[in-house]
């Protein structure tokens, strides 16, 4: 069976390290992690061109993108809190089909 290719956008925050450098592999996925860039990219490309298949939104780039019908269905919308740190990971992703055969 084929892996889905998924692109997660994030920063660069220790809870996603372990799936930058592979010590973490999602079952059935083949995931890139992109963190080069800044937020205010991140929020800008995923929201104006759906640039990737997950990436972390701040909660009021969301909400604002959502009320100007820029991010609409069927976007999905989901937050993680971080144990560690205390703060909270915001995650929006694109529509995903698997490939028909």
């Amino acid at each position: 069976m084929s892996k889905v290719h998924l692109t997660l956008a994030c920063g660069d925050y220790e809870i996603v390290r372990a799936l930058m450098d592979g010590s973490v592999k999602p079952d059935g996925i083949d995931l890139t992690v992109l963190t080069d860039m800044t937020s205010d990219i991140r929020h800008w490309r995923m929201i104006r061109n759906r640039e990737f298949d997950v990436a972390e939104l701040s909660m009021s780039s969301y909400l604002l993108a959502k009320f100007m019908a820029q991010l609409s269905s069927p976007s999905r919308f989901f937050s993680i809190a971080g144990s560690a740190t205390a703060s909270s990971l915001s995650i929006a992703t694109r529509e995903f089909r698997s490939p028909q055969t």
